[in-house]
């Protein structure tokens, strides 16, 4: 899904953050507009200072996207799925400093590739994980398109 996707790479225009957002939309089809996504731009490049990864940073409203239904207040498994996804992230590349991490994957010329799939890996793996409780927040979130049936909308 988002793994495969950044794997293939998106446009060199979008940032970090903006990739995943974009990304994530596709592979999960959340109904996202481009006015949407755009708010996710000046989290590219650690909040544009070297700090959180703008990947991590679009993978949580993602994540947001799919399991709240209401508020973050009013979703009990939102702090447990963030901490999930904070902890492989961290434990696969070894930090959530964007310019961390940019020394350690960034040379080359390979920009963040190896953070954007491990974060695509990563995502992919909460969403798989969590899956039974995307229905609720995701009927609420999202207008599904009429023909797909509850089993389309659980993702993969």
């Amino acid at each position: 899904m988002l793994k495969e996707l950044m794997e293939k790479g998106y446009p060199d225009e979008y940032n970090c953050a903006e990739k995943i957002i974009n990304g994530a939309n596709e592979a999960y089809h959340l109904g996202l507009d481009e006015d949407s996504t755009r708010l996710f731009a000046a989290f590219g490049g650690g909040l544009a200072i070297g700090d959180t990864c703008g990947a991590v940073c679009s993978s949580l409203g993602v994540i947001s996207r799919l399991f709240v239904a209401d508020t973050a207040r009013k979703s009990e498994l939102l702090k447990l799925i963030i901490c999930d996804f904070m902890k492989r992230f961290q434990e696969k590349t070894g930090s959530l400093k964007c310019a961390e991490l940019k020394k350690k994957y960034a040379a080359n010329g390979q920009k963040c590739a190896y953070i954007l799939e491990s974060a695509g890996e990563i995502l992919d793996q909460i969403i798989e994980k969590y899956a039974d409780y995307i229905i609720e927040a995701y009927r609420q979130d999202v207008n599904p398109q009429p023909e797909c049936s509850p089993q389309d909308r659980r993702i993969g």
